[in-house]
């Protein structure tokens, strides 16, 4: 008889099989509303799969992209998840998405406006949201629309007192992880394919180690990957974020809020283990190069 822990692995081998088609569908549709669609059912499974287990949706997130997992391996990306999720929470049906986003030209145009029209955070009104709607299915030039309703987003993002008091703290942390991110975003700018020779930016010794350490900061679930880390393979730098993994609560809470947010920090984490190969670089370079702002 199973365990209960390995139900839930054969469960969330199950869901990433399942996905998995959807994924690819999604990533070769070339029509904007199938994509949407696509993601739209792929939001429906994972929706089935939160309710049967009990989870939350980062924590399924989680789950289904670890890329040190040795379960079952997927490249379906919390972005994707994520967008899925709130696609299917936001459309009654998939059949209202091809009506309500008839003239939509580009599927980046839609993913430029979804903060708006799904984050709380930008408190637009149905009113507002109905006219964002009608924006980006006009049948405008897909580039303009981007760049308009990014300077809507601009206009009325929340100002915020940062609170950031103490933030000097991690200012070494900070300059370092901005350095790495720097250098990922113009190799991956200026590669369009990966080197035969190996890639390091100065983790010669402990990109897989880094990499842990990242997926740590970014989210609880995986502090105890930590445990198998060797110490005297981490530059002094490493060596503070790994303390700072094994402080506590309050005090990573910080650094997600005055140095890099999870999303950040997975971002970098993924681009580091996605210079292991050529599928893996490939699968994610479009999505890093067009993340940058």
């Amino acid at each position: 008889m199973k365990t209960s822990s390995e139900k839930n692995l054969s469960s969330l081998v199950g869901l990433i099989d399942t996905l998995a088609p959807l994924n690819n569908k999604f990533r070769t549709a070339k029509d904007s509303i199938e994509k949407i669609e696509t993601l739209w059912e792929l939001g429906r499974m994972i929706d089935g799969y939160l309710s049967r287990h009990n989870l939350k949706l980062h924590e399924v997130l989680y789950q289904i992209y670890d890329p040190h997992s040795t379960i079952k391996k997927s490249y379906i990306t919390r972005d994707v998840g994520s967008y899925s999720y709130r696609i299917f929470k936001y459309f009654k049906n998939k059949e209202d998405i091809g009506k309500r986003l008839a003239g939509l030209k580009s599927y980046s145009l839609f993913r430029e406006a979804v903060p708006l029209i799904f984050n709380e955070k930008y408190n637009l009104s149905e009113e507002d949201k109905f006219e964002l709607m009608r924006v980006i299915t006009s049948g405008g030039d897909p580039k303009l629309l981007i760049t308009r309703v990014r300077k809507r987003k601009k206009e009325i993002l929340p100002i915020r007192n940062p609170r950031n008091q103490r933030s000097e703290e991690f200012d070494e942390e900070k300059l370092y992880l901005r350095n790495i991110l720097a250098k990922l975003e113009n190799f991956y700018k200026t590669n369009k394919v990966l080197p035969e020779k190996e890639v390091v930016f100065g983790l010669e010794k402990n990109k897989e180690f880094f990499v842990i350490i990242l997926m740590a900061l970014a989210s609880d679930s995986f502090l105890d990957k930590t445990d198998d880390i060797d110490i005297k393979a981490l530059d002094d730098n490493q060596k503070r974020l790994l303390a700072i993994v094994k402080s506590n609560n309050l005090r990573r809470a910080r650094f997600r809020k005055w140095v890099m947010n999870s999303t950040e920090l997975l971002r970098i984490a993924e681009a580091i283990h996605s210079l292991r190969n050529k599928d893996n670089y490939a699968n994610f370079k479009n999505k890093f190069i067009d993340t940058e702002k």
